[in-house]
């Protein structure tokens, strides 16, 4: 249990971590995956080259301390943490693993001794935080596993169908390997696949949103092929998936997770996607069309150009149920929100968002300032998931 000596040891250790948190976290993972190398099985390599997962792990710490008195302000994000690593297979024993590299990155950071009362303040931190995530998610497993024909860990599944929608864009139906049923899933959630990589020697997990109908007989996600870029590394698993992955080919997935889904409400709805993002947005619209609702819906989506546009014709089906508006970089610019902001929607609708970082943060900042409420703009996001600040 921490004291009040401890929580004042983590409040004055604040500036430090403003200045080095991005330092700390990684020497964190650079020395935890050195002497546990199996762990590379569960991070995300690219997301670590590019430094995407230290900056996401600073900034945490970060909250973690400044709202040390009172970690119950940050349980929607702990929350989505617990659900990625609930995908992602994460276990009790690892957290024990992380807690004494993450001690001793900031000992070597800061040059302490071993009995150094902030390690001592940090370490009993740390172990709040790793008993809420654990709590939280031995509840997330247990949930998983009990609809009818889940199944716990990894499952093998087999690709049944494959479609182009756009330049390196697919549809990939899976099919359980077994011949068993799947659980229904939630409009809204992903799941984790992975990949064995024999030239790495381990494997790579990302995550996907299902946008198929729910059915008990095959999962449909929509996977880009990532190209490399200066600073960027090509994704080597998006692009397994697109170059070498046949019909009959096996990869493994876990139950279907997240809580990005569509609110019991009265409102009116405003999907708001850029590029492959659009793709859990349209389990989202499915399931609010199939419910037969007579609120207004309105449909924005950004794509650099009109060829990379996601489905489109399924879309034209529904020009009788929604509005629909495109935003096509190279011919009317980026997406602008005056549509949304209009009756009937405005204050009145539901926001959910998904693309890049930047698009959604910009349109989050826009909808904020014209009175949106916080509660009603909700977002899916699958860079590394971070403690909030505010």
């Amino acid at each position: 249990m921490m004291n009040q000596e401890d929580i004042r040891l983590v409040q004055a250790s604040v500036p430090i971590l403003e200045e080095h948190a991005e330092t700390l976290t990684r020497l964190f993972y650079k020395n935890m995956l050195s002497n546990h190398p199996e762990l590379k099985n569960i991070f995300n390599l690219a997301n670590q080259a590019l430094g995407q997962q230290q900056k996401s792990l600073a900034l945490s710490v970060l909250a973690y301390a400044k709202h040390i008195e009172h970690p119950e302000v940050l349980l929607p994000a702990l929350e989505l943490i617990g659900q990625k690593h609930r995908s992602l297979q994460v276990v009790p024993e690892q957290y024990p693993i992380v807690g004494k590299y993450l001690l001793g990155a900031l000992q070597e950071l800061l040059n302490l001794p071993d009995d150094a009362p902030i390690l001592g303040a940090w370490g009993r931190a740390y172990q709040q935080l790793a008993d809420i995530l654990i709590e939280m998610e031995a509840k997330m497993y247990a949930a998983a596993e009990a609809p009818d024909a889940a199944w716990s860990d990894w499952r093998k599944f087999k690709l049944i169908k494959k479609e182009e929608l756009a330049p390196n864009v697919y549809h990939l139906y899976l099919s359980p390997s077994d011949g068993g049923e799947i659980p229904l899933h939630r409009p809204g959630q992903y799941l984790s696949l992975r990949l064995f990589f024999k030239e790495l020697g381990i494997y790579q997990a990302r995550q996907y949103s299902l946008n198929s109908r729910p059915n008990n007989n095959y999962y449909r996600i929509t996977v880009k092929a990532q190209k490399g870029a200066p600073g960027c590394p090509m994704g080597r698993l998006s692009n397994a998936l697109h170059q070498a992955m046949k019909i009959g080919d096996e990869v493994e997935l876990t139950v279907p997770a997240g809580n990005f889904h569509l609110e019991q409400s009265p409102k009116p709805s405003v999907f708001l996607g850029a590029g492959v993002g659009v793709s859990p947005l349209w389990g989202l619209l499915q399931a609010l069309i199939d419910s037969q609702t007579e609120q207004p819906i309105l449909w924005m989506d950004a794509y650099k150009s009109a060829d990379e546009q996601l489905f489109a014709e399924e879309l034209r089906s529904l020009e009788n149920q929604l509005q629909l508006q495109h935003f096509y970089e190279d011919q009317n610019g980026r997406m602008q929100l005056d549509e949304a902001l209009k009756a009937p929607f405005g204050p009145a609708a539901n926001y959910y968002l998904c693309g890049p970082a930047g698009f959604m943060e910009a349109q989050r900042k826009q909808l904020r300032q014209a009175g949106i409420p916080e509660e009603q703009i909700h977002l899916e996001e699958f860079n590394p998931v971070q403690l909030q600040l505010s």
